[in-house]
């Protein structure tokens, strides 16, 4: 028999022979506006949670069952054996996995009501495919048998599952025998147990195959059903065994400080611009706290996904090269600080791989100074109309949260209410029909201005009384004209120093 290739289950549908339903489907994936199964609006969230931010819904990350405890950091490194840290969803779970399209605006959420945000973790896990619903297979000694053990501390048969009575069932003892699965006996052959390395590492020695601590079988087909024999010490039982269990593992980790506060305790998190399609698990470093959830999937350059596609969800990013294949993969990050991953390890088609050329020249980094700007602030007059309902509403060009927005009635300051879902900034207030001053500070790009039942008057004089602390600060059009001129000064002093260049050749 030939052994089913990794992360390509459905392609040998001969693998496994007898299968009672005969029932394989295409995979029905969700429409891209539903996105997921479970979606809650703004006023629904939880702290400590990471939502998919689509089409105005918000999408939890979704946990589900795994060999390992899940409450921790995950380390900084993925063992040369990463079946350590493997993730199992029934078909009906998987429907909660929220996606995230990059191509459709979709934003990654951080729910945090209290703390602030010090880094995210991404845990790429890669797609095993669907297989039988037990996990975490042991082996006898040489591999002759194989069993699962009902004692084991992270299960080892998927909750809700077509083979859940086999814990009812058992007489005899914990330990239950696999015997055979679709006519066929279950040896290393069905059992995903190996990693095979080819070549040599850094001593010239052959790789030997790196045992796996959690195996699953392999060869089945997607929502095929098969008999599975197994034996209760020498109690023989029979089951229905159906391929539906979406098993995934610890493939890399990346690690980025690149959040946004967006107010009201939410951040958005920076998709990083090198991720590939892929599932990816998230974790929240805080000041004072961090908090550990479930997978995201997050598709890049398409606008739909196929869950039977493997392939299209696993592609490397970090590669070791041929002398290091054994040895962990390090955590990728562009802050120096958070990055374990070393580029002398690392394949020349590796994220990461640098060469003489890419060093940076700190000398050269130094110079490039960012220079501070004074706050910029708008104002406009406006006259609301008197014993109306007036509302004011500024839609940003792009996500803006920065700003401070507020109307000045007389001495009172009327705030203008941020809505991150659909950055603008609100405020409805009854009208008197005077005249009072709008405040627009903090906002770098263009916006429009809506004006309901108010009356832009610009001539008029305003009531509005201005706290001393804003009376000298530059307008917006102010600032634009300074940089103008200090850009234009650079123009002229490079152009003198070309001439003089030219005037004034080095004497020899």
């Amino acid at each position: 028999m030939t052994a089913c290739s990794l992360g390509k289950l459905t392609a040998q549908a001969t693998d496994f022979v007898g299968s009672v339903t005969g029932n394989s489907k295409e995979s029905e994936d969700l429409q891209a506006d539903e996105n997921a199964s479970t979606g809650v609006d703004i006023n629904s969230l939880e702290s400590d949670e990471f939502y998919v931010l689509h089409n105005g819904v918000y999408y939890p990350a979704w946990g589900a069952n795994a060999n390992y405890e899940q409450k921790e950091e995950p380390s900084d490194y993925v063992p040369a054996d990463p079946s350590t840290r493997q993730l199992y969803y029934s078909e009906e779970e998987e429907k909660n996995i929220p996606t995230l399209y990059l191509e459709k605006g979709d934003k990654l959420i951080y729910y945090k009501d209290t703390d602030a945000v010090d880094y995210i973790t991404f845990e790429r896990y890669q797609d095993l495919g669907y297989t039988v619903p037990i996990y975490n297979i042991h082996a006898t000694t040489g591999d002759t048998r194989y069993y699962i053990d009902l004692d084991e501390e992270m299960g080892c048969i998927l909750p809700g599952s077509s083979l859940e009575n086999i814990e009812k069932d058992v007489i005899e003892g914990q330990n239950i025998t696999l015997s055979n699965i679709g006519r066929l006996d279950i040896t290393k052959d069905i059992i995903r147990s190996s990693i095979e390395l080819e070549g040599t590492d850094s001593t010239g020695s052959a790789y030997e195959e790196i045992d796996l601590k959690s195996k699953i079988l392999k060869g089945c087909v997607k929502d095929e059903t098969y008999d599975l024999e197994v034996y209760d010490g020498t109690n023989y039982l029979h089951y229905l065994a159906t391929c539906n269990m979406h098993a995934f593992e610890q493939f890399e980790i990346y690690k980025s400080t690149d959040v946004t506060p967006l107010r009201a305790s939410a951040w958005e998190v920076d998709i990083p611009d090198y991720f590939v399609t892929g599932y990816y698990r998230l974790f929240a470093k805080c000041i004072g706290s961090s908090s550990y959830t479930g997978l995201v999937r997050i598709v890049v350059g398409m606008d739909s996904y196929d869950n039977d596609d493997a392939e299209s969800f696993n592609k490397p990013l970090l590669i070791l090269d041929d002398g290091h294949r054994d040895i962990a993969k390090g955590a990728y990050s562009e802050t120096e600080d958070l990055n374990s991953w070393s580029s002398t390890t690392a394949a020349q088609e590796s994220l990461g791989y640098i060469t003489d050329e890419d060093t940076v020249d700190k000398t050269q980094v130094a110079t490039n100074q960012s220079t501070l700007k004074e706050v910029s602030m708008q104002t406009y007059n406006l006259t609301l109309m008197e014993n109306e309902n007036c509302t004011i509403k500024i839609n940003p060009s792009e996500i803006d949260a920065s700003g401070d927005v507020y109307l000045l009635v007389e001495d009172t300051v009327k705030q203008l209410t941020y809505d991150r879902i659909y950055n603008t900034y609100t405020l409805d207030i009854k009208g008197d029909g005077k005249c009072y001053t709008l405040v627009v500070a903090g906002l770098w790009h263009t916006y429009d201005i809506n004006l309901t039942n108010i009356k832009s008057t610009p001539d008029s004089e305003s009531l509005s009384v201005f706290p001393s602390y804003l009376q000298d600060f530059p307008s917006l059009d102010e600032v634009e004209s300074e940089d103008n001129e200090e850009d234009n000064d650079n123009e002229e002093d490079n152009e003198e120093i070309e001439n003089n260049e030219e005037t004034y050749p080095n004497e020899q």
